[in-house]
């Protein structure tokens, strides 16, 4: 299923069940208005009878037949609304008597005031009241029956509308929570299927933009996504194989390079020591510097030499027991020259350091290279290279007064052919190879390195050496990491 056949269903059960929400609030509605006019009836059935006892009272009191007329058109008003209430057959039937007993009542009195016109005796006259008494007390019970039934009959349709509009409320909040329920886990079922081999991609993405071009994205799912992870896996391999290919042309330009570089440096040599006859002051100079420049460019084919060798896994280390501060003097002599130009004071405080394991050629390297770049970096101020010993490594920092680096290049500093520009210029003749190939070195040693830094404060480089014994390493150094993929590594 593609992805807009995802999203058509997830919009689809959303319909469906958006339609079957409406039909059931639209019928509950129906039921409550049903209600409301039962209601309603029961309130206009309890208003004509209270009308009529009314009128039943002022008749009994007054006996004028303009209120028998009213009593007789309010009872029939009354008698019309009662036909329409269901489920009050009782009521209709208590109706129906109180019709009758105020019949009864009324043609009682006509014959009591004829009787008393007739002077007739007064037993006649007594009898007649008598009887008159009897239907009036029947008349008001009756009246007072059916106000009492009516009543209830309000009560009962009150209570029915509001069991109903109760049980409609619960109803209808609980469908509502069932249908967001639905909804939002199709939603989430859509969206998982869509942003799971999403993110896959993007993991992927940063483990190969880390340099791992072996690396395949596995997409279970049957949509574009599939076919985009398709053409991302053929896209890596064809670019694995330009990689290889470009592995190897650096790696044999640097060779054929090499190769003619070494005999002119030997020349050279032999040149500055007069063994090929005296120079002249002005010839040593030019000599010294064609040295200096093919010195310069023999590192730089070291540099992408070494960064082949890693990036394919033949990198060589050959630890052997060595003095760390031996090697640090060594470098700082070589750099004293620079240095005491630019006017920095080279300081050297170090530890008291057993023999320990490492590589010192490869060590060597990295002093060199953290020390050239704080030598360069650095227009006035002083280089301070210092070691510590700790329980399980020794730590070794160069700290320099620097023109610094800002926070977002700190980690990118250490990826392969990266140049961070400085706040002011400085003639830069590096490749941007220095800090990637120390990085690894340090890794294979078992060591960390890394930096903190201030802009326009200064540097400290910092790298650690384990004082366990390192087995030679051969073939098994890792592709560079890039800062990406480090970055991720965090996340998680």
């Amino acid at each position: 299923m593609n992805i807009q056949d995802k999203l058509f269903l997830g919009t689809y059960v959303s319909f469906i069940f958006g339609i079957i929400f409406v039909y059931l609030v639209i019928i509950t509605s129906l039921e409550i208005s049903e209600q409301n006019n039962d209601l309603q009836l029961a309130l206009d059935i309890g208003n004509a009878i209270s009308e009529l006892d009314i009128l039943t009272y002022e008749y009994l009191l007054h006996h004028e037949t303009r209120m028998e007329e009213q009593w007789e058109k309010k009872y029939n008003s009354g008698a019309k609304i009662l036909r329409n209430a269901a489920g009050a057959e009782e009521l209709q039937q208590d109706y129906i008597d109180v019709g009758r007993i105020f019949l009864q009542v009324t043609k009682n009195y006509q014959k009591t005031q004829s009787l008393i016109q007739a002077e007739v005796s007064q037993d006649k006259i007594d009898t007649s009241l008598l009887l008159e008494e009897r239907l009036v007390t029947n008349l008001l019970i009756a009246s007072q029956s059916i106000i009492s039934k009516s009543n209830s009959l309000s009560k009962k349709s009150f209570s029915e509308i509001t069991k109903i509009q109760r049980i409609a409320n619960s109803f209808v909040l609980s469908l509502m929570l069932i249908l967001v329920v639905i909804i939002s886990l199709s939603s989430l079922l859509i969206a998982r299927s869509i942003s799971k081999p999403l993110n896959i991609l993007i993991d992927g993405t940063r483990i190969i933009g880390a340099g791992n071009l072996t690396h395949k994205v596995n997409v279970e799912s049957e949509d574009e996504i599939s076919e985009l992870a398709d053409f991302f896996n053929k896209m890596a391999v064809n670019l694995g194989k330009i990689d290889q290919v470009k592995t190897q042309f650096l790696a044999m330009t640097s060779h054929e390079l090499k190769t003619p570089i070494v005999p002119i440096k030997l020349q050279l040599e032999l040149l500055l020591q007069d063994k090929k006859g005296k120079l002249n002051q002005k010839q040593k100079q030019r000599v010294l510097m064609i040295q200096q420049n093919t010195n310069h460019l023999l590192r730089l084919i070291d540099d992408v030499l070494d960064i082949s060798k890693m990036h394919a896994g033949k990198f060589t280390l050959l630890p052997e027991k060595n003095n760390l501060n031996d090697t640090i003097k060594l470098v700082l002599k070589n750099f004293n020259s620079e240095a005491s130009k630019k006017k920095i004071k080279l300081i050297a405080k170090l530890s008291q350091i057993n023999e320990i394991d490492f590589d010192q050629k490869r060590i060597y390297q990295v002093i060199t290279n953290l020390v050239g770049n704080a030598v360069k970096f650095t227009q006035k101020g002083s280089i301070k290279i210092s070691t510590i010993k700790k329980s399980k490594f020794i730590l070794v920092k160069i700290q320099d007064t620097g023109i610094g680096i800002a926070k977002k290049d700190k980690m990118r500093i250490f990826d392969p052919f990266t140049q961070v520009k400085p706040s002011y210029q400085i003639k830069n003749k590096g490749t941007g190879l220095g800090l990637a190939i120390s990085k690894n070195i340090i890794k294979v040693h078992g060591g960390e390195i890394a930096v903190n830094s201030t802009v326009n404060k200064g540097s400290t480089f910092y790298f650690t050496l384990p004082l366990n014994k390192i087995k030679h390493v051969k073939n098994k150094t890792k592709v560079i990491q890039t800062t990406a993929h480090k970055n991720k590594k965090k996340k998680k």
